[in-house]
């Protein structure tokens, strides 16, 4: 029998992560020198240095592959340490460097045991009253993106960012914006019968112009227009572009509603021939709202429509949700549990009509007790379910363990 080679879908969600990462930071070059002159943990020369120490998913489950015939149970934890630099450099400069290396550890299974590493360097200027921002990413990790049930892949990815924010931040003002990003997936045997890199491997441009508007104190609504151009390396029959308007809103970051959301309308245009046109809405947010004091509501959500990696002749339309609610009992102990839903709907690009669907779900249960300042330690407990009508495949797990949290 052949090796059938149809990565999952779940693969592009990489893209997507970066995708809305372009739109987190400002160029906004006053903001970027306050926070590099503010009092660090430590000094090195201009440097103002912060350093946290990362633990996620420290516990135990009762199925660490999540996509295997047979579950797996073990040990696992993310362990590592994560660094922030800053400096100010006279007046017009403003230098940060992120880096984040961790090591991912299974108890049985000496193969999903890995070395990761994220890392970020941004450089700020104000030429002209034109704030610049230029931003360079590279990540090496394997990982699993948990919107969809898959294993673990090893992925590089690499993007040169350049924004430049035109006006007056306190008044109407245009950002331009333009970003170059390249894709690797380098895993052999990928659940024993794919290959992530014959058909993910990609180049990808991108550039947009938003419209800001700042209302009441710090919030800001932004209108934007972004095109987007998908070059593969070996499937050139995936090539295309696609064409995002729509609007974008970002609270402040300290207050009782913070975070970010936008909402707008996504059209690709495949360039192969008997391919078809096809839209939907797009959109991310991570939303956090305090009331009553005590209280903390939060709402995330993923809207979009992409390439199916699963077949050449299809896309799918993603919509994720998820909610959370948190009580502090007192300043240092905090209850809190979240649930998550997302539904991934496979269909034809000559026609739209719907193939299948995958979905994913689950629920958490947490504690966390405060250590010092916004630092705090905590107890979880998550079950997770996935259903997919395409290979009648369905998988549950549970997990319990502990983690660092900075958000206290």
């Amino acid at each position: 029998m052949s090796k059938v080679k149809n990565p999952p879908a779940v693969f592009v969600i990489v893209g997507l992560i970066v995708f809305f990462s372009l739109h987190v930071f400002s160029a906004d070059f006053h903001k970027a020198r306050e926070s590099a002159i503010k009092p660090g943990r430590f000094h090195l020369g201009p440097l103002q240095i912060v350093p946290q120490i990362t633990l996620e998913n420290i516990g135990y489950t009762d199925n660490i592959y999540q996509y295997s015939n047979e579950a797996r149970a073990g040990w696992m934890a993310d362990l590592g340490l994560r660094v922030k630099a800053a400096a100010a450099v006279g007046r017009r400069l403003v230098l940060i460097f992120e880096t984040h290396p961790y090591y991912s550890y299974f108890s049985a299974v000496d193969t999903e045991r890995a070395f990761n590493h994220t890392n970020r360097a941004r450089l700020f200027t104000r030429v002209a009253g034109i704030h610049l921002m230029y931003s360079l990413e590279y990540d090496n990790r394997r990982w699993r993106p948990n919107r969809e049930f898959a294993a673990r892949v090893r992925n590089q990815s690499t993007y040169h960012y350049l924004e430049a924010d035109i006006g007056n931040h306190d008044a109407l003002f245009i950002t331009a914006y333009a970003g170059i990003l390249h894709l690797e997936f380098s895993e052999d045997g990928f659940m024993e019968q794919y290959d992530p890199g014959l058909y993910l491997d990609r180049d990808e441009q991108v550039a947009g112009l938003k419209l800001n508007l700042p209302v009441f104190t710090a919030t800001q609504l932004s209108l934007k227009a972004e095109l987007r151009e998908y070059r593969f390396d070996r499937t050139r029959s995936r090539d295309g572009k696609s064409l995002v308007t729509g609007l974008d809103i970002r609270f402040p970051e300290i207050g009782h509603l913070t975070g970010s959301a936008s909402l707008g309308y996504k059209r690709y245009f495949p360039e192969a021939p008997g391919y078809k046109e096809f839209n939907a809405l797009s959109g991310t947010g991570h939303i956090t709202y305090r009331f009553m004091r005590r209280w903390r509501l939060g709402l995330d959500y993923n809207l979009d429509a992409i390439f199916s990696f699963i077949s050449p002749d299809n896309y799918f339309n993603e919509s994720s949700f998820q909610g959370s609610l948190d009580y502090y009992i007192s300043r240092n102990l905090r209850l809190g549990g979240s649930y998550r839903n997302g539904r991934y709907d496979y269909r034809r690009l000559e026609n739209g009509v719907l193939q299948f669907r995958d979905t994913h779900q689950y629920f958490e249960i947490r504690a966390a007790f405060r250590l010092a300042g916004t630092t705090g330690v905590g107890l979880t407990f998550r079950r997770g379910e996935w259903d997919s009508r395409r290979t009648d495949l369905k998988r549950d797990y549970y997990f319990i363990g502990g983690f660092v949290t900075h958000d206290f």
